[in-house]
């Protein structure tokens, strides 16, 4: 795509950009200065983009595997709002937060613009688009979403139970550290298991080991998933459908991502190791109570595994990668440990989570992270489904994907001073708490998306990383290995997958 293609949107060498930094519409020329307010009303035209090749159009310039990037450079071209498309589709996608907020949230159409595309996902793995994450936004969708976000971010905090057996997890883990004390460690591997069992932890209402079928089960089904789910393959597999049963790579993901939910269903839904506090049991409760009220109980099994397998992609392969970022940040800063230290002598006892409103930088330092890696960098795709639709003056044809560019949104320097380099003192007031929801810098965090499909259990995730911060931080200072050049602590170069994770790296665990 060279320079002179943006003259060629019209034939007067303009692009509209639909949204200025205040939120209001403005058309640009070609070298993106303002060139007069956009009036017509009930202007049809679609949003600026790149066009590419005829039939393919953009097919061959986009990465699939670093798309975020990709939409960066094409955002400072063509504006926060722009469109493209691939073999006859469209794609939109937004790079401003007060857009995503408008588009998802207040706009007429919102509801509309927050379905599910059709997707390989929802049809062959999950029953009949019996989830919360795939399934378009209808009646049962939303009933589970507030159940399942009622259960990570009151029940589970209310019932104490949860992160007392969280945090004894944490303490078994620093004993195991105890033994590695100036040894290489592989900090990945060791917080991957740990998630593991967090995630068997909250589905089950027990404390899992390694040695455990449900730990099994989990661990097997990560991998295939995680493989399968990546765009590139989930495109190929919506677009050709029939290739999961072609001989070939494909079909062998497929074949081994369904024997892995087998085995999940058989674990989780019919084994004999829940209590009456997991997630299994309940929906399971749920579904009684809903029946025991004279309502239809739809939640049937299926429903439930959806929910399950949904914790995959929204739950565990987020907290397990973004705890790989976590430590390769605190090896690069060994001045964040130390503050976190100094800060951590506040206490007189041992962590709780009910600490955590007592320690703002701590607090401040797993905001940062979450912006400065941003897990998901490009969010799971809307879709306009029922139709065609309107917004700000622009058509949005039925059908059009719609990404939200989280990543571009958190590293924009018009949201956030010096975006590239990891600073908690952006998150902390001049009085030295927190700041509050409506600081800029807490307006403009998306991490977990905007309105009614904003991702379930982000609170349950930032309490799993504020313990395993404190107390390994109490215990350990960590430290870069001696043995192996340290990976660069930049997130343009975090390795690729449906979420980002660090590159592999080994490091060692000293006395604090």
């Amino acid at each position: 795509m060279g320079s002179t293609e943006k003259t060629k949107l019209n034939d007067v060498g303009l692009v509209k950009c639909p949204f200025n930094n205040n939120g209001g519409i403005e058309q640009h020329q070609a070298n993106g200065t303002p060139a007069g307010k956009l009036t017509t009303a009930g202007n049809m035209t679609s949003p600026p983009g790149p066009r590419g090749v005829p039939v393919f159009g953009q097919a061959f310039n986009l990465d699939m595997d670093h798309m975020h990037l990709t939409f960066m450079e094409w955002q400072k071209r063509f504006g926060d709002m722009f469109m493209f498309k691939i073999l006859g589709k469209h794609f939109m996608v937004v790079s401003h937060p007060d857009i995503l907020r408008k588009l998802f949230a207040t706009c007429e159409h919102a509801n509309a613009f927050n379905d599910r595309a059709h997707s390989f996902m929802n049809k062959y793995v999950i029953h009949n688009s019996k989830d919360i994450l795939f399934r378009n936004m209808d009646d049962k969708q939303q009933f589970l979403k507030n159940a399942a976000t009622n259960f990570f971010e009151n029940q589970l905090v209310e019932e104490k139970w949860f992160y007392s057996a969280v945090t004894d997890e944490i303490r078994l883990l620093v004993s195991e550290i105890e033994c590695l004390i100036d040894r290489e460690v592989d900090i990945i591997g060791i917080m991957d298991k740990l998630v593991i069992k967090i995630m068997g932890l909250v589905l089950t209402g027990n404390r899992i080991t390694e040695s455990s079928r449900e730990f099994d089960s989990l661990a097997g089904f990560i991998v295939p998933a995680n493989e399968l789910a990546t765009v590139k393959n989930a495109s190929v597999l919506t677009k050709l459908p029939m290739l999961r049963k072609v001989p070939g790579k494909l079909k062998n993901l497929y074949d081994a991502l369904e024997a892995k939910k087998n085995d999940l269903r058989e674990v989780f839904l019919n084994g004999t190791g829940q209590c009456e506090r997991g997630l299994v049991f309940m929906l399971r409760n749920l579904r009684v109570t809903m029946g025991m009220e004279g309502g239809e109980s739809w939640i049937d099994d299926d429903f439930i595994m959806g929910v399950v397998m949904d914790l995959i992609p929204a739950a565990i392969l987020p907290l397990q990668n973004i705890l790989s970022v976590l430590f390769l940040v605190l090896v690069h800063h060994p001045e964040v440990q130390n503050k976190i230290r100094g800060e951590l002598t506040s206490l007189n006892a041992d962590v709780r989570i009910d600490d955590i409103m007592k320690l703002p930088y701590i607090d401040a330092c797993i905001l940062e992270l979450k912006r400065f890696h941003t897990p998901l960098p490009v969010s799971a795709r809307h879709c306009n489904r029922s139709g065609d639709a309107m917004f700000e003056n622009y058509n949005i044809p039925k059908n059009t994907e719609i990404f939200s560019n989280l990543f571009g949104i958190h590293h924009d320097e018009r949201f956030f001073n010096d975006p590239w380099s990891y600073k908690p003192e952006r998150f902390i007031a001049e009085d030295g708490s927190r700041v509050g929801p409506e600081h800029p810098v807490m307006k403009n965090m998306v991490v977990m998306g905007v309105g009614p499909r904003r991702c379930v259990g982000s609170t349950f995730s930032e309490k799993v990383m504020f313990l395993v911060v404190t107390i390994l931080m109490k215990n350990f200072r960590l430290c870069s290995n001696r043995q192996q050049e340290l990976p660069p602590c930049d997130p343009r170069k975090f390795t690729s997958g449906i979420v980002t994770k660090a590159p592999d790296f080994k490091c060692v665990f000293q006395p604090a």
